[in-house]
């Protein structure tokens, strides 16, 4: 459970709530505000001018939580999936660890995978990110997930591929 007022604050029961409810009451309203905040950047970005950057920036800001900026891991999905969909390769590497992760949606091994193959084949990933990608997609290929049989072989390419791209 989470708090009613932010959705930031996180409970496992209502003791727990309680106890940390002196603590959290100062923050609460600035995490509220916060969020909203960074809801409106957000909406504006995607309907405005359609800027995956921008709307990538804002995404890792609410799955971060900077400075006094709550975590929004769900807003945070919401807003890596448009900017992916947008051709932004790092928030398609960003949103294939969030379903890895099950870090606000649940945990989905076969959409993951398919997030770090959409950076592999993009145009321009950049070195870090396609080094990143072909790392998680040489584990999946190693432990059989996301509905990718178990392949050795692959496993040990994506790994030679990925260690291609060292620094």
């Amino acid at each position: 459970k989470c708090c009613g007022t932010c959705k930031v604050e996180k409970y496992c029961s209502r003791d727990c709530q309680a106890q940390r409810w002196k603590l959290h009451k100062k923050k609460c309203p600035q995490y509220a505000e916060s969020l909203k905040f960074w809801k409106r950047q957000a909406e504006e970005c995607a309907g405005e001018h359609q800027n995956a950057t921008d709307i990538y920036i804002i995404a890792t800001r609410l799955a971060l939580g900077e400075a006094e900026d709550p975590k929004s891991p769900a807003t945070a999905v919401q807003l890596y999936e448009k900017a992916a969909a947008m051709g932004h390769p790092v928030a398609m590497l960003n949103l294939g660890h969030h379903y890895e992760k099950g870090c606000g949606v649940p945990q989905d091994y076969a959409k993951a995978f398919e997030c770090f193959q959409k950076v592999k084949c993009h145009p321009d990933p950049g070195d870090d990110n396609l080094r990143e990608a072909l790392f998680a997609m040489s584990f999946y290929y190693e432990q059989g997930l996301g509905g990718v049989s178990q392949n050795k072989d692959m496993a040990n390419h994506c790994m030679r591929w990925a260690s291609m791209y060292q620094d």
